[in-house]
């Protein structure tokens, strides 16, 4: 099977790729899509904003998943299915592509010749792409030729599309996406990002501000609310046997301060099924779900090597730092950009007894996380989706 599948991308599909590259393009036309098939991150917002402030453009979401196609259609948007002629046939005219991680989120043997926007999933602490040097990928992006390469090139090829556009907040992080995505000839725009600007413009989509109403419910009923969201691991394992968690201790912990636990993993963990219903001060977040909504319910962040704190930091709050694999970590999966010591304001955890104690303490780091912030979003915020926008519509002008 798998070989029948690669010599239909030999080919069929590699020539279709030089097909596209060169079918006229419909300036109006712009596409959108994200991981998994779900309506998240920060192309959702980027979708959002555009459909919503530039009527001239012709917005579609692209997704294959039947239940998102209904309920985005039922808000009235524009969907499509990149299976279908008809969806293949939009995609392939698209003047412009947004995805928040890889092309392949809206298609990549579709959208040759388009303009890519890659409005990438956080600002990394850990190494991505062809920076990674270590771990599980390091051939995949190695400098060196080798079959192992030629055979992600040939048959995977998502991860090699250089972007035409990306945003980055401050120049610390313009240097390593340029380096990163090989941007030799593209351009960073010097802007926040999509999916946090709706901290600072909540009109913008009221309806997607209440994706989880338990934690809402939580804070009306003035309990304290703890949210763990750990990073995706390359490598496999039992996750939560890992971190030592005693859900029965964390239970207690939570009840004697009136707090709730929740615990979102991350969508590649493959822990969709993950239940702990049982306990009443712990609550399982699904994974699929758009987190950003949370955010501004959320008293305590809890993560480890993960972006999520790095936007957290917008928010100025208090940030755990559960890194009970730190020194495994790093070994088999990717080496940092930062030394974490320093970019991390914030209790730190090394085991559970560690994260008992944190949790139950005062916060002393709000001067550390707003030099943090600064250093890594700058002093005055600049809403992404209106710079990218604005970026994006220069040649319909």
């Amino acid at each position: 099977m798998k070989l029948i599948r690669n010599l239909i991308k030999l080919l069929f599909l590699w020539p279709l790729f030089y097909i596209c590259k060169y079918l006229p393009k419909n300036k109006t036309i712009w596409c959108f899509g994200a991981p998994r098939e779900r309506f998240v991150d920060n192309s959702k917002y980027m979708f959002l904003y555009v459909q919503k402030n530039y009527p001239d453009v012709t917005c579609y979401w692209v997704t294959s998943d039947k239940k998102l196609t209904q309920e985005l259609s039922n808000r009235g948007f524009k969907v499509i299915n990149r299976s279908t002629l008809t969806g293949m046939w939009t995609i392939a005219r698209a003047h412009s592509i947004f995805y928040s991680c890889f092309v392949s989120e809206v298609s990549f043997w579709l959208t040759a010749g388009a303009k890519a926007v890659n409005l990438w999933h956080g600002l990394p602490l850990k190494k991505i792409e062809f920076d990674i040097s270590s771990g599980e990928y390091q051939k995949k992006y190695a400098k060196e030729f080798s079959l192992h390469k030629l055979a992600w090139q040939l048959f995977n090829p998502v991860s090699f599309r250089r972007p035409d556009i990306m945003f980055s907040p401050a120049p610390i992080f313009t240097a390593i996406f340029k380096r990163a995505f090989r941007m030799t000839k593209g351009n960073v725009i010097s802007a926040g990002s999509p999916r946090t600007d709706i901290f600072f413009d909540k009109a913008l989509a009221p309806q997607d501000l209440d994706t989880y109403p338990y934690i809402i419910a939580a804070k009306k009923q003035n309990k304290k609310t703890f949210l763990y969201m750990p990073t995706f691991r390359d490598v496999g394992g039992d996750f939560f046997e890992s971190t030592g968690i005693v859900f029965e201790q964390l239970n207690d912990v939570m009840s004697g301060l009136n707090a709730i636990f929740y615990i979102k993993a991350h969508p590649n963990a493959g822990l969709d099924n993950f239940k702990l219903d049982h306990y009443k001060h712990i609550r399982v977040v699904p994974s699929s779900i758009d987190p950003y909504p949370l955010m501004t319910h959320v008293d305590t962040l809890i993560t480890d090597y993960s972006s999520i704190y790095i936007d957290f930091l917008l928010l100025n709050k208090p940030i755990i730092f559960f890194a009970f694999d730190l020194e495994s970590y790093q070994e088999t999966c990717r080496d940092m950009y930062f030394q974490y010591d320093d970019v991390t304001p914030g209790k730190r955890a090394l085991n559970f007894k560690d994260l008992l104690l944190a949790l139950v303490g005062s916060d002393l780091y709000e001067n550390e996380r707003l030099g943090l912030k600064n250093k890594f979003w700058g002093k005055e915020y600049r809403l992404g989706y209106k710079a990218l926008a604005k970026e994006c519509l220069k040649e319909l002008v």
